[in-house]
């Protein structure tokens, strides 16, 4: 963290025997906050939220569905 309050930050977990696969970027920068998250659903397919969160606007979130490609 800036002390600006700016910061950026990542993670990712990609355990496909557990299922555990998901990942989350996040950034703020002058105030206005930016990032995704994924996560591997039951069904196979991939999650992601979109989000970008303001003093203006509030939060706003968009969320996909990811076909996951099968490795043979």
């Amino acid at each position: 963290i800036q002390s600006d309050g700016d910061y950026n930050f990542e993670y990712s977990v990609n355990n496909l025997p557990t299922g555990d696969v998901k990942s989350h970027e996040e950034t703020r920068l002058n105030g206005v906050v930016t990032g995704y998250y994924m996560m591997l659903e039951a069904d196979g397919t991939i999650r992601k939220v979109n989000y970008t969160a303001d003093a203006e606007n509030g939060f706003r979130a968009t969320v996909s569905k990811l076909p996951v490609p099968i490795n043979k």
